[in-house]
């Protein structure tokens, strides 16, 4: 059914992200043996099949979610940008995984943003290597963010990240 085909996927996509250790994962694989044990049941089963398929297809793209604003938070931009975009390539239409990766960009950018305004205000910083160089990796980050590709997200969060370090 479509149903477990998107549990399937759901849990394809936290594998390739690394969420297997989340408590969400878990909880996705216990409703998955659910289903399967429920539509083995006969028709009788077929709503309680559907009910789990869903729900653990829910709880395996939390599982990812999470792992990634764990990581995140962890100050791990560019692994948090990683795991979103290994489920994406599970996944490639998740509104769920874009909206996180939105999140982790906007992270990115902001501490970008946050360093360069520092920098600015140093009398001389702008004639600086470090400063040239970080600038021209604000530009590139820019540049991969608005191509719009999940693969280019995780080149524009270290882009961003060593021009926050350049800073």
């Amino acid at each position: 059914s479509g149903a477990e085909a998107s549990a399937t996927t759901a849990k394809l996509a936290a594998d390739a992200s690394g969420a297997s250790s989340r408590p969400e994962y878990g909880d996705g694989s216990t409703r998955l043996k659910s289903a399967e044990t429920s539509r083995r049941s006969g028709s009788s089963g077929d709503e309680d099949a559907l009910r789990d398929y869903v729900a653990a297809s829910e709880l395996y793209t939390a599982a990812v979610n999470r792992h990634a604003q764990g990581v995140m938070k962890q100050g791990n931009l560019a692994g948090a940008a990683r795991a979103i975009v290994a489920g994406l390539g599970v996944i490639p239409g998740s509104r769920e995984f874009q909206k996180t990766l939105q999140e982790i960009l906007d992270a990115a950018e902001g501490g970008a943003t946050a360093a360069k305004r520092s920098a600015d205000v140093v009398a001389g910083a702008s004639s600086r290597s470090e400063y040239v160089n970080a600038t021209a990796r604000l530009g590139s980050a820019a540049d991969y963010r608005r191509s719009g590709r999940p693969g280019d997200a995780e080149a524009a969060v270290r882009e961003y990240g060593a021009a926050e370090k350049l800073l």
